[in-house]
């Protein structure tokens, strides 16, 4: 429930790039839920090694933020409306919020 209310909720509508940072137990939900909102969906992650779950998962894109700038890379699609954050390291959190699209959250 905790992914689905924060997508739910927020401001993104159908059409929208949604991104997850995280793809664990619930940036793996929050991927599902996301691409079955109709929602745009990037997953975010550290390596290479998330990115067949992600893609299999619904995920329309998949950003290694070890090989480069998921922030950047997220601006280069437009922006993100809403970011699901469900990694454990909240050091990882703020250099995502230049990711944002006009008015998201």
């Amino acid at each position: 429930m905790t992914t689905f209310n924060a997508l739910r909720k927020s401001v993104a509508r159908s059409g929208d790039l949604v991104a997850v940072q995280g793809v664990g137990g619930l940036g793996h939900l929050a991927i599902q839920f996301a691409r079955h909102m109709g929602f745009r969906t990037a997953a975010i992650a550290r390596g290479a090694d998330k990115k067949d779950l992600s893609l299999s998962l619904g995920a329309h894109h998949y950003i290694d933020s070890q090989a480069t700038d998921p922030a950047a890379a997220l601006r280069h699609m437009g922006g993100a409306s809403v970011i699901v954050a469900t990694a454990s390291n909240p050091a990882t959190f703020g250099a995502l919020l230049s990711g944002f699209g006009r008015g998201g959250n």
